[in-house]
């Protein structure tokens, strides 16, 4: 008898230990359950969109101006930001610069965390998306408001997916070990792949030749392959496939699921907060990231 109960209270306590690696408080899961439930409130009010079009239905859904009186001067700027979240967003065109600074903005689903305006309070992780040559007009300064901005921590939601893929193996479990890359649909991606092979070949044919030390590698690398695949974006055969170009998620489900964005906004918050490493061949390093869904949020400088 002792032995049995010795036994029942061994694998009784691994059960605990288990649960509690799994998810350890009850506001979790509720937040999971809610989480669940308004996906499939979207997916079932948009049942009827084809995929190659979902895209559009989000884009209204998620919104994309910046009202007129939170475009502001530089001193009123000054004067209220203080003491708030100064944020930066770096763009590779003087045109959308431009264009956000009058209230418009362009949204993408494509982006590492899906839908919303991508800003960081790193001005140097900022200037590595800008326009090399023109930073002083492709860098956008705003703010938000350091008390009332609704921020959801990116490693929360991603708590809650996988929650909800426990919970919920039936309608999400095929999401457990699969990518995103998986679900998208892309016309230019056998193009993409042999051109990048080609390019990645070159690069270390050029780098085989210098004695580097590793940072100054990696350095080096990306130098290289921003030189080169801009030769390539601006060869004839890349212009039209990548004018022909078509690019979608292949479900609906697909697209909700793996948009951080969307997920964000149906959970009712304002924006998605992320520290990672934000640009690509870590030139610079863990940085912060705010991922904006609410656009009535945002103080933008004009000037």
């Amino acid at each position: 008898m002792k032995t049995k109960k010795i036994i029942g209270l061994f694998f009784g306590i691994l059960t605990i230990l288990a649960v509690n690696n799994f998810c350890c408080n009850a506001n979790e899961f509720d937040d999971a359950e809610f989480l669940y439930s308004k996906i499939n409130e979207f997916l079932v009010i948009y049942k009827d969109v084809n995929p190659e079009m979902f895209d559009d239905v989000c884009k209204e859904f998620m919104g994309g101006t910046i009202h007129e009186t939170n475009l502001l001067s530089k001193e009123d700027f000054e004067k209220k930001s203080k003491r708030n979240i100064i944020l930066y967003r770096g763009v590779g065109d003087k045109k959308y610069a431009d264009e956000f600074k009058q209230g418009k903005v362009h949204l993408s689903c494509w982006g590492a965390r899906g839908s919303g305006i991508y800003t960081t309070t790193s001005l140097r992780c900022a200037k590595y998306y800008a326009n090399k040559e023109n930073f002083d007009d492709t860098i956008i300064e705003m703010f938000i408001s350091k008390s009332s901005a609704k921020i959801l921590d990116n490693d929360y939601l991603e708590k809650l997916k996988k929650i909800i893929i426990e919970k919920h193996r039936t309608d999400f479990g095929e999401f457990e070990n699969n990518y995103r890359n998986e679900y998208v649909f892309d016309s230019s991606s056998r193009y993409n792949s042999k051109i990048f092979a080609l390019v990645y070949q070159e690069v270390a044919v050029e780098l085989s030749r210098l004695d580097l030390s590793n940072e100054d590698y990696l350095k080096e690398e990306a130098r290289i392959f921003k030189e080169k695949m801009q030769q390539v974006k601006e060869s004839a055969i890349y212009q039209k496939i990548f004018s022909e170009k078509k690019r979608y998620y292949k479900s609906n489900k697909a697209y909700v699921w793996f948009n951080s964005g969307l997920l964000t906004k149906l959970l009712g918050y304002d924006v998605l907060y992320t520290k990672d490493l934000l640009s690509e061949y870590y030139e610079v390093g863990i940085e912060e990231e705010y991922l904006i869904i609410n656009t009535n949020i945002l103080n933008v400088l004009r000037e």
